[in-house]
């Protein structure tokens, strides 16, 4: 006996089991990293799992803030620097 699902039942199990597996839990491969200094606009520091790494934000071109103390860099890079610092 060849028992065969017709073709549309076997679209909604198709459907069915794809929105189960989208809507499970997933791990993040990543880990969590706090970060803990922001550079300039674009540009952040961050720790976790016992490392420091650089993140750059991709598409972003903020203003670049200066090296020197006394120096504020270019135009708005201490307003990019502080919005910045407000997201985390």
């Amino acid at each position: 006996m060849n028992m065969r699902l017709p073709a549309r039942n076997l679209s909604k199990i198709h459907v069915i089991l794809a929105a189960f597996l989208f809507l499970l839990p997933t791990v993040s491969l990543a880990g969590q990293f706090k970060v803990t200094r922001v550079s300039d606009g674009d540009t952040v520091k961050a720790e976790g799992h016992d490392i420091v790494i650089k993140v750059r934000l991709v598409g972003i071109d903020a203003p670049e803030t200066s090296k020197k103390k006394r120096d504020p860099g270019q135009p708005y890079s201490q307003k990019a620097k502080g919005t910045l610092q407000g997201w985390y």
